[in-house]
């Protein structure tokens, strides 16, 4: 796990005049599935990144993943450093996905005939906001090509790489 801290906030957005606009969970989310788009077009592939906020500054985390163990250490990890301090927590990452019908039949979205590869964002802030942005990767011609994103509002998202507020027992 690379830890970069940032230091101050990212005041990239400005009212006119130059005054700081604080960016809703939303624009934070679709900003980071930009700079995540343009990666994957340029790069061929994202790498698993936090983009993690607290009244410090601004830290970026990138890790890499053996196997479901180094999920677990790297997620566990954020949680304790960042769980109880943190006011936004982004995570990006390329991901297998599936659609569910009827109740879960035990194959894993990685294992599944019907799976697709996605960009996949999970967004949470402090108040209780979520989100997740997935952008699915066609290689249908042979060429890697993302299509439009699509942006889904939950009350509460889980999973080892999602829920990091809550998981962390964090009370805001």
């Amino acid at each position: 796990m690379l830890i970069h801290k940032m230091g101050g906030h990212d005041e990239s957005l400005t009212k006119p005049g130059g005054e700081t606009m604080a960016q809703t969970l939303r624009e934070a989310a679709e900003a980071a599935m930009k700079v995540a788009s343009g990666l994957f077009e340029t790069q061929g592939s994202v790498s698993p990144i936090w983009l993690i906020d607290t009244p410090e500054g601004n830290t970026i985390v990138h890790g890499e993943f053996t196997g479901d163990a180094s999920k677990d250490a790297i997620a566990d990890a954020i949680r304790q450093k960042f769980g109880a301090t943190a006011t936004r927590i982004i995570f990006i990452s390329e991901a297998w996905m599936r659609e569910m019908k009827g109740p879960f039949d035990g194959i894993r979205p990685s294992e599944h005939p019907d799976r697709y590869e996605v960009i996949h964002l999970v967004a949470e802030d402090a108040s209780g906001g979520q989100l997740s942005i997935r952008r699915i990767i066609d290689r249908s011609s042979g060429t890697a090509k993302l299509l439009p994103s699509e942006v889904h509002e939950y009350q509460l998202t889980e999973g080892r790489l999602a829920s990091f507020f809550q998981r962390a027992n964090v009370k805001h």
